[in-house]
């Protein structure tokens, strides 16, 4: 009996110490959620990201205040530099597409599919800037400090340029 002890205490050491190894930190930031059809406001809902980041992946976990059905979650796959987004995987199109206090990139999907996900805009360190669903809405993730800092619709207004 007591040898079965020491057993189990040394592989709940073991697994305590590999479990140590994994770095992962985690943040949270208020955003506001800001819908766009066309050039029409119709949704402006608060939000709060959570930013988990590990060794190989960065999740985003955008929670609806107003509206749970309306949560959203993007992960950066970090060696690929892939967005995932629901069954969408999304590469760099374009880099430095926007800027402001921080740079962001274009990604688009990896195979387009006609009436699909549109461009994600998106910053490894900030998250999702905006998003086209491919139905004519556009979704904007602004923190406090880059409300006022663009022109929305940003999207639209990137290919109207």
């Amino acid at each position: 009996m007591r040898k079965v002890i020491y057993i189990i205490c040394f592989f709940g050491i073991l697994i305590g110490c590999v479990n140590s190894n994994k770095k992962e930190s985690i943040q949270k930031e208020n955003r506001e959620l800001m819908v766009f059809v066309l050039d029409k406001l119709v949704r402006d809902d608060k939000c709060e990201m959570t930013r988990i980041e590990n060794d190989s992946v960065v999740l985003f976990k955008y929670k609806n205040l107003i509206d749970s059905a309306k949560n959203l979650e993007f992960e950066y796959w970090k060696k690929e530099s892939k967005i995932h987004f629901g069954p969408e995987q999304f590469v760099i199109a374009e880099r430095s597409v926007q800027s402001g206090e921080d740079i962001f990139d274009r990604y688009e999907v990896i195979e387009p599919i006609p009436d699909g996900m549109g461009p994600v805009i998106f910053n490894s360190k900030y998250g999702v800037l905006a998003f086209d669903n491919g139905w004519g809405m556009e979704f904007h993730l602004l923190s406090d400090k880059n409300k006022e800092e663009f022109e929305l619709p940003l999207i639209s207004s990137l290919y109207n340029n």
